[in-house]
């Protein structure tokens, strides 16, 4: 299998779990934000990914957005490492969209467990994933770092990154 074959593999990975935030009764999601919504690429940059990863990436482009309704995401890729970082933030307000994210990780990976994240509440990761979701600013986002060389930290230093920019 190719490097970029395998690249696009984790792309649709992850985006399979990012998007288990928008699946189930969507009641208990919040409220909508139309025009509020941080731009996903602008909350992480190739600097701040470097740091957390020792990874070089270009700057980000935006998820496909069909792959899941009610997000916004942004991707960086690293074809050396076979490697993508993605930031999801949802256009909904409050912790339902968290609530809901958690719930459908834990029922498909059982290493999904509280963590601190300064500035952020309500956060977990699925450390075997390299994710973490948190709320900030009463807003749900979700951080993924998926690639070789990763240490099982990466994911949680490239949230308090996005965190900081919110």
């Amino acid at each position: 299998m190719s490097a970029r074959t395998s690249l696009l593999a984790l792309v649709a990975l992850s985006a399979l779990t990012l998007g288990a935030c928008t699946g189930g009764d969507t009641d208990d999601l919040g409220q909508p934000v139309s025009d509020s919504t941080p731009d996903p690429c602008a909350l992480l940059d190739p600097a701040a990914i470097a740091d957390a990863t020792g990874w070089t990436v270009a700057e980000g482009g935006p998820a496909d957005e069909d792959a899941a309704p009610g997000l916004s995401g942004c991707h960086f890729l690293e074809l050396d490492q076979i490697g993508v970082v993605q930031v999801v933030v949802a256009d909904r307000t409050g912790s339902g969209p968290a609530t809901s994210a958690r719930r459908e990780l834990a029922e498909r990976h059982d290493d999904v467990v509280d963590v601190t994240v300064p500035g952020a509440s309500d956060a977990f990761e699925a450390r075997d994933l390299g994710v973490v979701g948190m709320v900030v600013d009463d807003r749900f986002v979700e951080v993924s770092a998926v690639g070789a060389g990763l240490d099982d930290q990466g994911h949680l230093q490239l949230a308090e990154a996005v965190v900081e920019r919110m």
